[in-house]
């Protein structure tokens, strides 16, 4: 919220709070939606195409171009991750030792 006001504004600890439940009642609005499409599918995981799919539904198409690009970019990312993962666990690797648990890639 601050990033789109003044440097020098304040925001209430109200309006913090009001903010916080409006989001929270929109992530529900889009979920209920996306969850009933697939319940219609017979299926029980909701997946990134389901919220835009619901964003659609709703009239929130104006946003629709924009989370494409994210949920793609997104996407790649995870692909990316997921060829990044050591094939050999840290503690067989030389001077395991002097590693931290779960820190070999640095």
């Amino acid at each position: 919220m601050k990033k789109a006001l003044p440097p020098n504004a304040k925001i209430s600890k109200d309006a913090k709070e009001c903010v916080q439940e409006c989001v929270s009642e929109f992530i529900s609005f889009i979920t209920s939606e996306a969850c009933e499409k697939c319940l219609g599918e017979k299926r029980k995981t909701i997946n990134g195409d389901d919220l835009l799919f619901a964003l659609n539904t709703l009239g929130f198409e104006k946003y629709l171009d924009a989370l494409r690009i994210y949920l793609h970019k997104y996407k790649e990312t995870i692909k990316g991750d997921r060829l990044d993962i050591d094939p050999i666990p840290p503690m067989l690797l030389p001077d395991s030792d002097d590693r931290d648990d779960g820190d070999a890639r640095e």
